[in-house]
C-alpha cells in the first residue's frame, strides 16, 4: 500500500537551530494529520507524538512502513544504503521546506 507522508504548519527557528534543525510541525500521511514532530535543534532526535490518545502505535508502524518502502540512501564515503526511517523522511521535508522558504518563525 502507497501512502504519502507530508509536513504542514511548519516553525523553524534559524538562530535556535545549531547541529540539526530546531523545528515543530505537523505531520500527515495521505492529506490527513497523523502526528506532530519537534526537533530542540541540538543534534537529537526527532521526537514524534501522537496527536489525541497517547497511543504510539501507529508512529511505530509507520516507522516500519518507512523502512520497509522507502527508497534507501547512502552517505558520501560509506560503501552501504541505509534504511529511511520516519525520522529520516520528515527531516528531508522539513529541509526541503527550509530551502524554499516555506515555513514560519
Amino acid at each position: 500500500m502507497k501512502k504519502k507522508i507530508g509536513i504542514k504548519n511548519l516553525k523553524y527557528c534559524d538562530w535556535a537551530s545549531e547541529e540539526t534543525n530546531c523545528f515543530s510541525a505537523t505531520v500527515t500521511v495521505d492529506d490527513e494529520d497523523f502526528c506532530t514532530a519537534q526537533d530542540e535543534g541540538r543534534g537529537g532526535s526527532i521526537q514524534f507524538r501522537p496527536i489525541k490518545d497517547y497511543n504510539y502505535e501507529p508512529i511505530e508502524k509507520l516507522d516500519l512502513w518507512c523502512i520497509d518502502n522507502l527508497p534507501k540512501w547512502s552517505v558520501k564515503g560509506l560503501d552501504k544504503s541505509l534504511d529511511t526511517t520516519l525520522e529520516i523522511a520528515v527531516a528531508e521535508l522539513v529541509e526541503d521546506r527550509i530551502e524554499k522558504g516555506q515555513y514560519t518563525k
